[in-house]
Formats: structure tokens, sequence, C-alpha cells
């Protein structure tokens, strides 16, 4: 539903985004304070013909890496890559009854992306949230396995690559915002139906450099871009609703 966390949204924490629920969505923003949001994570192996198994594990997780690959006609994907301190294996039973999700992926379509005043017509965006990990260590307890107690973020950095079929000056005069430094509102809106919708914004888009790109025999670009802050931590935001 429209006000109910997403099951990833976990993954979204441990990216170091603040989670707000509201009276008619869920808030993404990139956190202020230091709040502390790790996960665990374990991965369990074993024989078909048993229950008992190995189960690896990891604490103190956080997202080193998030991207977000935006392809007309696919559905919209995001890859993380965690890092965490690793423990000790350990004889373990497979888990039990595990409940898997059932809302069904929406393809690209429709998406109402606008940068500024301008809607291209693109091919694909990947968006990177990059962060800056830190190891808390502390080899002098007996209860850390690898001597790290916990990974944290000490920073950011949010971009990517628009790849569209190029256009007249008079359409978008992208040389001139790329020249200027020019900064740009950004939205994307996925999905049509109440409780299986994102929205993906920033306040300042930035173009920062444009190679061409073979889009099947037609002239494309694929734009490199960042996205900056506004007014504090803001430059990204998720709203689920």
């Amino acid at each position: 539903t429209a006000t109910t966390a997403t099951a990833w949204g976990k993954f979204l924490q441990a990216a170091g985004f603040d989670e707000t629920v509201g009276g008619s969505d869920v808030i993404y923003l990139p956190e202020s304070a230091a709040t502390t949001n790790p996960l665990s994570f374990a991965l369990w192996y074993g024989p078909t013909s048993s229950t008992s198994g190995k189960l690896y594990s990891a604490k103190g997780c956080r997202c080193q890496s998030l991207t977000l690959d935006i392809t007309a006609g696919q559905a919209l994907k995001a890859s993380f890559v965690f890092m965490g301190a690793f423990n000790d294996a350990a004889e373990a039973t497979v888990f039990s009854s595990p409940t898997y999700e059932s809302t069904v992926p929406q393809t690209c379509r429709n998406l109402g992306m606008t940068v500024g005043s301008w809607t291209p017509f693109f091919t694909n965006m990947t968006i990177n949230i990059t962060n800056t990990l830190a190891a808390i260590v502390n080899p002098g307890a007996a209860a850390e396995a690898s001597g790290i107690n916990r990974y944290e973020i000490t920073g950011r950095r949010t971009d990517g690559t628009l790849t569209f079929m190029d256009v007249l000056e008079a359409d978008k005069d992208w040389i001139a915002d790329l020249l200027a430094g020019t900064q740009s509102a950004f939205t994307l809106t996925h999905g049509a139906t109440s409780g299986n919708k994102i929205t993906l914004s920033g306040p300042k888009f930035q173009f920062l450099e444009g190679p061409e790109a073979d889009l099947d025999g037609v002239l494309g670009r694929a734009l490199r871009y960042k996205f900056a802050r506004s007014a504090g931590d803001d430059e990204f935001k998720f709203t689920t609703f």
C-alpha cells in the first residue's frame, strides 16, 4: 500500500537514506544525522537430503554502491553492493518458511521524466549512488570474528549516464547547459498503480560531458551527469506511493 514501506526500504536505509512514512507516501532522503542502520546478511548452504548445513554471515553491512538501471520496456532494476564484517561459518538448519516478494514489477514506460522543462527521448538511464565506507574496527573484542564491528558511510556521490536520441539545438541546447554548468530539477515517476509507484527526483541535475552513442544507426548521446545538493542532504530522493 502507498503508506507502507517497501521490502527493499531496509536496503536504502543501509545505503544512507532516512525513511519517513507519511500520510500518503514513504520518502527516502540522504541521512543528515549520524544514524546507524547496518544490516546483517546470511547465506545457507546444505545438501538437498538434509536440513543441516552451513551458515555464512556478515554483520554491520552498509551499502557501498547502488545502481538503478532504467531501460525502456524493461523492469526498473536496483543493484546493491554491500560491505560488512565477515563471521566464521557455523552449522545451522535451513531457514524455515521464507517469504517472497509478490508485487509484480512494472515495465519502464509512461515515465513522465523531465530535466527542467526538457522531456528527452531516452533509451537508457543509470543512476549511481556511490558511498565511501569506513570500517569501525574493534580487534580487542572477542565477539568480533574479523576484528571489525561494522561499516559506516563517510562520503557520497550521485551521478550516472543518460542515453538519448540527439536533438536539434532548438529542442534542447544541452551543450550550452554543459558549458554553463546549468543545474535543473529532475523528476521521473515509474508505475501507474497506487502502492506500486515510485518517483525519483533531485533538485540540481547537471551535465558533465556528452560523448556520442550509436543507437542502431540513430545518432545518440550518452551524457554523463551528477546530482548536487540544494539545501542540505537533499541531492536525491525516493518517494513511494
